[in-house]
């Protein structure tokens, strides 16, 4: 029902809009809802950062969305895995958003379920995923601003609906990295085209960014329909998008009524852009223009609007992109010069590597990526954290993270061993005398259940005065050879 509420709403401005061209409007339904294919087993683990749920088969995701949906406590700010090598194949039965809003048909009061969790891909492929209409639609409807989604690959989508339109999510107000998009459409219709609300945004990850996206792309994947805003990864940008690119897909924002709307923006990375996007790139060796907006119906056919460009199609305040670039197809019918021009092949160089400015990040693979940067992924991580004191005095290390709180003496020879570490962020302080030293180091088992480790020393120069602090940066990770990632 709720489904069909949203499919007459966006209907109703299609056939308003065109009542005078007499067109012929077919829309394409699955002919019923994962929703309704749900196994009502409860999951495995308990959501929580320890012990999360785990996700095994595509019923298990299913059964996530309709929870969210149903607002059933918990599950909404629960933690969820993906298991190892899960096939979540989402074929036969159209998607339903994990967290979105939907209007009631008995009252028509609009309820709001954001997802403010924690979600895992570990990489597994999210395959088939077909959404024939609606509105804050995507993998997720609306990711709240504690919300995080990680590590996530949606494969061969269908996405089609009115505004805040994205293959990963509709709307995101809180965190998505480690994630893509690849071979596929996402689809956005909107009349609404002079809104100055820019919520009918499409892009192939967010239709509406206003929280963080980081290392994300997407590959092969086409967007097109008409909207205010069109992206290849964002429609709308109004905070961060770190690291990005768009490869060999195409942005075609075609407004089918009789006039051109002069403040249409599409663009190869972001349609429209009031926050910041950093380290990115637009490529294709395909011989077509791959970025246009134009009209291709009645009066004006063939015009194009006043904002499209390779990388971004309009900037507003509060805008800036740095280290932005494009290949030459991708520029199209550009009216600013944002980016810097570079070669499909020049852009396989380490030279171009260096200019995205985060190794640790980006990474050249001649098979992968044909050989374009891509990055490094992050894999889930559990293991052992040792701390060993090996030096002629004593430490004190405190640990403060969200997920770890300690504070301790080690003598000389001594060690710290914690166990039960997971992949993050841990920032260890260390009070020791001037000239000490302490070894730091890592071991458990990757996404693989290969074992690895591997070690840092430290040694501490504090100048004149003993008993002084010093900070390091610790960060757990696993990469996608396996080797495990430790900085201090």
């Amino acid at each position: 029902q709720v489904r069909m509420v949203q499919l007459a709403s966006m209907l109703s401005k299609l056939v308003k809009a065109n009542v005078e061209k007499d067109t012929t409007i077919t829309v394409k339904l699955s002919t019923d809802s994962w929703l309704d294919n749900v196994t009502e087993t409860a999951l495995s683990g308990s959501g929580t950062e320890s012990n999360p749920y785990i996700i095994e088969n595509t019923q298990d995701l299913a059964f996530v969305a309709k929870q969210v949906f149903l607002g059933t406590s918990g599950y909404d700010t629960a933690h969820y895995k993906v298991v190892d090598n899960a096939n979540i194949d989402l074929t036969g039965h159209s998607w339903y958003p994990i967290g979105t809003s939907y209007v009631l048909k008995s009252s028509g009061q609009t309820v709001t379920r954001e997802f403010n969790g924690t979600f895992t891909g570990d990489y597994a492929t999210i395959s088939n995923m077909t959404i024939p209409a609606g509105n804050n639609i995507g993998l997720f409807g609306i990711i709240g601003e504690s919300g995080t989604v990680q590590s996530v690959i949606v494969d061969n989508a269908s996405v089609t609906g009115g505004y805040r339109v994205g293959g990963i999510v509709g709307h995101n107000k809180g965190t998505v990295i480690n994630s893509s998009v690849t071979n596929s459409q996402v689809i956005g219709y909107n009349q609404e085209i002079e809104s100055t609300e820019f919520k009918n945004s499409v892009g192939g990850i967010a239709g509406v960014n206003d929280g963080t996206l980081k290392q994300v792309y997407t590959e092969t994947t086409n967007i097109s329909g008409y909207a205010s805003s069109m992206g290849g990864l964002v429609g709308y940008n109004s905070s961060t998008v770190l690291n990005a690119y768009n490869r060999n897909g195409t942005v075609k924002n075609s407004l089918t009524n009789n006039k051109i709307n002069p403040n249409a923006a599409t663009g190869g990375i972001i349609g429209r852009n009031a926050g910041s996007l950093t380290n990115a790139y637009i490529a294709s060796n395909s011989s077509e223009t791959i970025i246009s907006t134009s009209v291709t119906e009645g009066v004006g056919a063939g015009a194009v609007s006043q904002y499209t460009g390779a990388v971004v199609g309009n900037t507003m305040t509060g805008h800036s992109e740095t280290n932005t670039y494009y290949t030459s197809n991708a520029k199209g019918t550009q009216f600013n010069n944002i980016g810097t021009n570079k070669a499909y092949s020049d852009m396989k160089t380490t030279s171009f590597l260096t200019l995205l400015n985060d190794s640790k990040v980006w990474v050249i693979n001649a098979k992968l990526n044909d050989g374009l940067p891509t990055f490094t992924k992050v894999y889930s991580f559990k293991g052992s954290l040792v701390i060993e004191n090996s030096g002629t005095t004593y430490i004190i290390v405190t640990i403060n993270s969200q997920n770890l709180s300690v504070s301790k003496i080690i003598a000389s020879g001594s060690k710290l061993t914690l166990t039960d570490v997971r992949s993050g962020d841990y920032t260890i302080s260390i009070k020791t005398k001037a000239g000490n030293k302490f070894k730091a180091s890592v071991t458990g088992q990757n996404k693989a259940n290969e074992s690895k480790s591997q070690a840092s020393y430290r040694s501490i120069t504090l100048g004149n005065e003993s008993n002084q602090f010093v900070n390091a940066l610790v960060k757990v990770v696993t990469s996608k050879n396996g080797s495990t990632g430790f900085y201090a």
